[in-house]
């Protein structure tokens, strides 16, 4: 079964990459791209993708957005890329919200969407030896 794939991250350019990226992808399905974080909630509603890829504004700090699809839809995952900043981090929902640093390249991209938090391209944090 293909993951579907919502991709919404600014800039274009950004956004134009990553779902070309992802198109060409037997395992993935992109079912969307938005721009506007407002249409960011009835988007996956409607579509209701198994991964949301998105841009960080801030730091690798969960975005408000984020935590609230996450209560909504626990299932979903979300990879959050700052591309100014070369940084990508990928979010999910246990008991609580967590997130883990992942390797910012095509390959670890593409990882973290197929094989979630469990992806072998988490790079290690000090927190990474507590339990998950």
């Amino acid at each position: 079964m293909r993951k579907r794939v919502l991709v919404a991250n600014r800039p274009r350019l950004v956004r134009d990459l990553l779902a070309a990226l992802l198109a060409g992808q037997p395992d993935l399905e992109v079912v969307g791209e938005l721009y506007d974080e407002k249409d960011l909630v009835p988007a996956v509603e409607a579509l209701a993708p198994d991964v949301l890829v998105v841009g960080l504004d801030e730091s690798d700090q969960v975005p408000a957005i984020c935590a609230t699809l996450l209560v909504k839809r626990p299932d979903l995952k979300i990879l959050g890329v700052a591309v100014d900043r070369n940084i990508s981090v990928f979010f999910w929902a246990d008991v609580e919200v967590r997130s883990r640093s992942i390797e910012n390249s095509e390959r670890g991209l593409l990882e973290a969407i197929r094989g979630g938090r469990n992806s072998s391209l988490f790079f290690a944090t000090p927190d990474s030896t507590k339990p998950n």
